[in-house]
């Protein structure tokens, strides 16, 4: 199965916190903590975290691709700040 393009803002990377990586990767990975899902440059997969050298990857049925650390780190920042957001406060 090839990598999912999600069409438009191929610039953008996002990320979703929670379980939601299992619809790319549907078994945990020796190794790797799955954190949700990733968008990165319109490509969709699991968003995984190395236990070793704790590069951030793209994982799509056991295939890995490794993404740039500074912008998957800006990226999940702003999941989780947008995951605490309570309009009423």
């Amino acid at each position: 199965m090839p990598y999912e393009q999600m069409p438009g803002n191929t610039h953008l990377v996002s990320v979703d916190i929670g379980p939601g990586w299992r619809a790319y990767q549907p078994a945990g990975l020796p190794g790797w903590d799955f954190l949700g899902v990733v968008c990165y440059h319109g490509v969709l997969g699991a968003l995984a975290l190395s236990w070793t050298s704790g590069a951030y990857a793209l994982i799509v049925d056991g295939r890995v691709r490794f993404l740039d650390r500074a912008t998957v780190d800006a990226a999940v920042l702003q999941a989780k700040v947008w995951s605490n957001y309570d309009p009423l406060v």
